[in-house]
């Protein structure tokens, strides 16, 4: 799993990016990328996420869950 950064949520059209940890562009992470789609993710909040193809061709977050202390 990658680790990240939610650099920025938009709660009203239901996606975001994350920064990764690892050199590389942001990553897109629509509403059902996340573990819980009903979930709102605060921009800096750390995450963990698998990536797939999105449509476009660029990477996308599936999965993505917070990191709680001590991880």
């Amino acid at each position: 799993m990658a680790t990240g950064t939610i650099r920025f949520w938009d709660s009203v059209k239901g996606f975001g990016f994350i920064c990764p940890d690892e050199a590389g562009p942001d990553v897109f992470c629509h509403a059902h990328g996340l573990y819980d789609s009903t979930w709102i993710p605060p921009g800096g909040t750390r995450v963990s996420y698998n990536t797939r193809s999105g449509r476009d061709g660029r990477l996308q977050a599936t999965g993505a869950l917070p990191i709680t202390g001590g991880q």
